[in-house]
C-alpha cells in the first residue's frame, strides 16, 4: 500500500478487528451525510498533528480519525452491554457492522483504483522507448500490484519490453 504497511487499512470482510483502521464516509452507492463533532480546541489541534505527521496513512483527515475512533467505540459498547442489555448491544452492533462493511468496499475500490492506476502509468511507461530509470520504475509499480493476473500480464509486458530495447 506504500508509505508504511505496518498501518494498512485491510478488509476484514464484516468482523472487527482492533488492527484495522474504519474509515469510509459513504455507502456503498457514495452516499453519505455530514455529523459534526465538538472538541476542545487542543484535542482538535493535535488530531491535526497527528494527521500532519503522516503516522496513520489511512487518517486523511479528521474525519477518517473519528470514524475509525466511532466503530472502535462501537465495538466495546456492543461488547460490554452483550449480557445486561441484548438488545441495546444489538442496536450498537448493526450500527458496527454497517460502518465495517462500508469500510471493506471503500478499501476494495480503493485496491482496485490504485491497481489499476498503477497497470494505465505502467503501460504508457513502456509503449515509450526507455528512460535510464523506466525498467525499474515499471518494476516497483509492479509489485505495488495486488491482483495477481494484473501483476503476471504487467511483467510479461515488462520483460517483452526489455528483450525488444535489449
Amino acid at each position: 500500500m506504500g508509505d508504511n504497511d505496518d498501518f494498512a487499512t485491510s478488509p476484514s470482510k464484516d468482523t472487527y478487528s482492533k488492527d484495522s483502521f474504519y474509515i469510509a464516509a459513504s455507502d456503498s452507492r457514495g452516499h453519505g451525510t455530514k455529523s459534526f463533532v465538538n472538541v476542545p480546541p487542543q484535542v482538535k489541534g493535535e488530531i491535526a498533528a497527528l494527521l500532519a505527521m503522516r503516522a496513520f496513512p489511512a487518517y486523511r483527515t479528521e474525519a477518517d480519525f473519528w470514524r475509525d475512533a466511532g466503530v472502535h467505540r462501537l465495538h466495546d459498547l456492543t461488547e460490554m452491554f452483550k449480557d445486561s442489555q441484548p438488545v441495546l448491544s444489538g442496536r450498537l452492533d448493526i450500527i458496527r457492522r454497517r460502518l465495517v462493511a462500508e469500510s471493506d468496499l471503500a478499501y476494495e475500490r480503493r485496491m482496485i483504483e490504485s491497481d489499476e492506476n498503477i497497470y494505465t502509468d505502467a503501460t504508457f511507461l513502456l509503449s515509450h522507448p526507455p528512460s535510464f530509470t523506466t525498467v525499474e520504475v515499471v518494476r516497483r509499480a509492479i509489485a505495488e500490484i495486488g491482483d495477481t493476473d494484473m501483476k503476471s500480464k504487467l511483467s510479461r509486458e515488462l520483460d517483452a519490453y526489455e528483450a525488444r530495447y535489449q
